[in-house]
């Protein structure tokens, strides 16, 4: 009986990175869909976030061999990159699908100071 619990032992430990892997990608696919339905902006989810690991005192970014091994969900970096730079990329996209250049950031920050949840067009819908 031990060495059958040793060997389920070493088979689990051996396969860890693997199922931490499929996690993390789950776990992404859940911040797309959170992004996508909530509506808030790349920014307050990225404080979401750092306040989260802040209460939780995890590392924001651990080494690449502690994230592969141990980590079941994506590190607080790439995460916080993530929404900021979704967010933007559906901006963009919107932009282009209208056949408009993409804003500067100055007239971004205007329209998010006169049209609080997008301007005139429905083109930008970030809420802050």
């Amino acid at each position: 009986m031990p060495l059958i619990l040793m060997f389920v032992m070493v088979i689990s430990f051996v396969f860890n990175p693997i199922q931490n892997g499929v996690s993390r990608y789950m776990e992404h696919q859940a911040d797309v869909y959170g992004m996508d339905i909530s509506g808030v902006s790349g920014e307050t989810a990225a404080i979401a976030f750092d306040k989260l690991s802040a209460y939780n005192l995890s590392d924001p970014d651990p080494n690449p061999f502690i994230e592969c091994w141990f980590y079941d969900h994506p590190t607080l970096k790439k995460r916080m990159t993530f929404v900021r730079e979704y967010r933007q990329s559906i901006r963009d996209n919107e932009f282009r699908k209208a056949g408009l250049p993409n804003p500067p950031a100055c007239l971004t920050t205007m329209m998010r100071m006169n049209y609080p949840g997008g301007n005139q067009y429905g083109l930008y819908h970030d809420t802050h």
